[in-house]
């Protein structure tokens, strides 16, 4: 930069409460101003992530429960233990709290009533509560089938013969 250069003869004066430091409390002041908004936004992450997991491990554990007798259950019952073996890794005992699930469930019994009745499948009323606790659908030592029985067992009588 030469002499004459009109920008050589801007003289940088530092202000007071510019400096590094000053630039750090400020950026923590913002963070910790939005800290509030972020750890709520991450919780509800986690909850979707959660209740999604759980609405298909409930989907897999109804088509077990009412799929009609010649259907094969073994891909369902893979699709539980995986989603079980998921739910196991990504729960936080906290959530459980504010976890829906007769929402969940009403969904869930929706997605596998449409998918056996596009099978051919002539499948019970509707079940309005979930039969199942948050516990036992999450418990490592509840087989799929445990919980599809427990389903079974709320069925009208007049499906029972079905199975």
């Amino acid at each position: 930069m030469r002499l004459d250069d009109p920008l050589h003869r801007i003289q940088f004066r530092p202000t007071v409460g510019t400096g590094p430091r000053e630039l750090v409390r400020k950026s923590h002041q913002f963070d910790i101003e939005n800290l509030t908004e972020e750890i709520e936004a991450a919780g509800r992450s986690e909850m979707t992530e959660l209740s999604i997991l759980l609405m298909g491990l409930m989907t897999a554990i109804i088509k077990i429960a009412i799929a009609p007798p010649g259907d094969d259950r073994r891909p369902w019952t893979v699709e539980a233990f995986n989603l079980k073996g998921s739910i196991e890794v990504c729960r936080d005992e906290g959530l459980d709290a504010h976890v829906d699930l007769d929402r969940l469930w009403a969904r869930a019994w929706q997605t596998a009533v449409v998918t056996l009745q596009e099978t051919g499948a002539i499948v019970p009323d509707k079940i309005d509560r979930c039969p199942l606790s948050i516990k036992q659908l999450v418990d490592p030592n509840l087989h799929p089938h445990e919980g599809a029985a427990i389903i079974r067992d709320i069925v009208p009588d007049a499906y029972r013969v079905y199975w």
